[in-house]
């Protein structure tokens, strides 16, 4: 039994509180029930036992994509602690380098007539595919992309070096056959190295976002989220608006760590600030607008408008709380000062349409 103390939410779609696995064993490591050791933190999810978290030297591994673990409605869950062996070691990716040599030597080997060029392509082929001698003449399976920079790149290298102190016997033209297929393989290699995707990058960029915000002002963020799909009072409307924007003065166009998994060095945008809030892009963009127009006409400031005032005072009839209202308000309060610039008489609160009430 440990008791951890965290920031939760609710899964809108299943009214369930949730939190992030990550987050969960960061926590757990940080109190005295900690886990000593390598280990792997599981829960079950109906019929199936599902991992969420590991544990290297009393350290919890990063995972950018997180993972969202249901919390029962007392806000429990039973956690399963496995064990979580060490990966053993790589396995040699080169057979040794007689062997090498011996294939390097057969590459470069001449025959009489017109037989010295097929001779000479096929060992070169066969020798930058090869097995170690150890392992099944079978094909091997297709390697990974990181896999396959170490085989291919390395035994091409190592044959060229062969090829090199044998050509003294060697023809102008297996010479030039060897070089080509070098530069072919290279060629090919290069191309084939993966590209992380969009929705990847994203992920990883938003994943590293959260933990920044909740390790920088873990009770702002944490109210922040609660916050969403509320009915808000406009002061506490505009304090979430003014702590988004905080988070965009400092993060956007900012770049990622460099050692960041699935998202080095790269570019955060606000979409990636807004999704990492739990908002759609199109919130952000009407939060901006709210505080741009706010700074123009609210309480004290240069364009001062009685509405606004009354609205902030909570003193003008009929009028509603809600973002959008309000957001309403300011941009009608906007359009008469365009429309009548340094006339009209005293404002009145405005009358709305009945579409906008909703806060977000």
């Amino acid at each position: 039994m440990a008791e951890i103390p965290m920031p939760v939410r609710i899964d809108p779609t299943s009214n369930a509180w949730c939190i992030t696995g990550n987050d969960l064993a960061v926590r757990l490591q940080q109190t005295p029930s900690r886990i000593d050791g390598d280990a792997k933190l599981c829960t079950m999810r109906g019929q199936y036992k599902h991992c969420f978290a590991r544990i290297a030297s009393s350290e919890v591994e990063r995972y950018w994509i997180p993972v969202e673990l249901k919390l029962a409605q007392d806000k429990s869950l039973v956690v399963t602690i496995e064990s979580n062996p060490v990966p053993s070691a790589r396995p040699a990716s080169l057979p040794p380098a007689e062997r090498l040599l011996e294939l390097g030597k057969r590459g470069t080997e001449t025959r009489p007539g017109h037989q010295s060029l097929p001779v000479a392509k096929k060992p070169i082929t066969d020798s930058s595919t090869s097995s170690p001698p150890t392992q099944s003449t079978t094909p091997p399976p297709t390697p990974g992309p990181s896999r396959a920079d170490d085989i291919y790149g390395s035994r091409v290298l190592d044959l060229s070096g062969s090829s090199a102190s044998t050509s003294s016997c060697a023809s102008p033209q297996i010479q030039a056959e060897a070089l080509q297929t070098h530069v072919n393989v290279s060629t090919k290699l290069k191309s084939s190295k993966p590209k992380e995707s969009k929705p990847e990058v994203n992920a990883a960029i938003i994943g590293w976002l959260r933990h920044q915000f909740n390790v920088q002002d873990p009770q702002s963020y944490s109210s922040f989220l609660q916050s969403k799909g509320k009915s808000l009072p406009i002061e506490d409307l505009l304090r979430g608006y003014r702590y988004v924007a905080s988070l965009i003065a400092q993060y956007n166009d900012t770049r990622t760590p460099t050692e960041l998994e699935g998202a080095p060095d790269r570019k955060i945008s606000k979409a990636n600030i807004f999704a990492a809030l739990g908002r759609q892009t199109s919130w952000g963009s009407d939060t901006e607008t709210t505080l741009a127009l706010y700074d123009l006409y609210g309480p004290g400031k240069e364009r001062e408008d009685p509405r606004i005032v009354a609205i902030m005072d909570g003193k003008c009839a009929g009028s509603r709380e809600g973002s959008v209202g309000f957001l309403h308000t300011l941009k009608e309060v906007d359009r008469e000062f365009a429309s009548k610039r340094g006339g009209g008489g005293p404002n009145q609160c405005s009358r709305r349409s009945p579409d906008t009430s909703s806060s977000r």
